[in-house]
């Protein structure tokens, strides 16, 4: 975080990726190696495009929210799954 902050300050180019810690059992992490290995890409590509669809399924298109505010926000914003 300190190497963002430094490189945002001098302008310097920076890589704009977080981290997320990812807790899961072996067996899990055992099948998602193995997922990875098939499609021939690292696990943690595999973790990128997992989330990057997980968080994509849970956007609210932009003109949904753009163009009817209200109903957006008084129907709770994106939804919420557990």
């Amino acid at each position: 975080m300190l190497e963002k902050a430094r490189a945002i300050v001098l302008g310097e180019d920076y890589d704009s990726r977080i981290r997320i810690p990812v807790d899961m059992p072996d067996a899990e992490l055992f099948v998602l190696m193995k997922m990875a290995h098939e499609q021939d890409i690292t696990f943690n590509q595999l973790m990128i495009n997992v989330l990057t669809a997980a968080i994509d399924s849970h956007k609210a298109p932009a003109e949904e929210v753009i163009n009817t505010p209200d109903s957006f926000w008084d129907n709770g914003g994106w939804p919420v799954h557990a």
